[in-house]
């Protein structure tokens, strides 16, 4: 295959946006070593996929890419390995959607109430004003503005860590770390406050 100039694969990527077929599959011959190196990668260390799978997702990312694509960016193979890996991160986060849950599927006791709720999504208890307002306290109280709100966007939100991400334009390993120590930190500071007290 003829090696093709930045602007050739633009050109490229512009055509497949309107359509022409044939252009998007010249375009996949240029990504393929692209295509091949990130589903190696992702396929070596999640279990759940294989090379296939990864590749599959990889290709569908890289037509998204396309329709997505300007003509001013400097690099198209640049800006279609961002919106692969983004696509790749969120497929692995559909399997790992059980870490959301701050309490892991635990009963917790809510409020000033003897009753317990079975939380299975904590995007369905998020809305009880009470429990709502105990974990903005504790969001307050234990973290910066910065880490605070992204740990709002995820539980108060239920938003994805990647669009997070995406949105605060934050490394997605530094948000997956933020979130999963702040979910740890909330769960033991609500049993302390809140669960804890009740059974002195």
């Amino acid at each position: 295959m003829t090696l093709k100039t930045k602007e050739e694969v633009s050109m490229l990527a512009l055509s497949a946006s309107h359509g022409d077929n044939i252009a998007f599959g010249e375009l996949v011959g240029v990504a393929e070593p692209l295509l091949v190196s990130l589903a190696n990668r992702f396929s070596s260390y999640h279990h759940k996929f294989e090379f296939d799978d990864f590749y599959s997702v990889g290709l569908l990312a890289l037509y998204k890419a396309c329709q997505s694509f300007k003509a001013e960016n400097p690099s198209f193979l640049d800006y279609a390995k961002l919106v692969i890996l983004r696509a790749y991160w969120r497929e692995i986060e559909y399997y790992n959607q059980g870490k959301r849950n701050v309490f892991e599927n635990r009963e917790v006791e809510m409020g000033d109430s003897d009753d317990f709720i079975y939380s299975d999504d904590l995007s369905q208890t998020v809305f009880l004003s009470d429990f709502r307002e105990q974990l903005n306290l504790i969001i307050d109280d234990c973290f910066d503005e910065k880490k605070a709100q992204i740990i709002r966007m995820h539980i108060m939100q239920d938003m994805k860590v990647c669009d997070i991400a995406s949105e605060t334009r934050l490394n997605y390993k530094h948000v997956h770390k933020i979130i999963e120590r702040g979910t740890q930190k909330i769960k033991k500071e609500y049993a302390s406050r809140y669960v804890l007290d009740k059974n002195e």
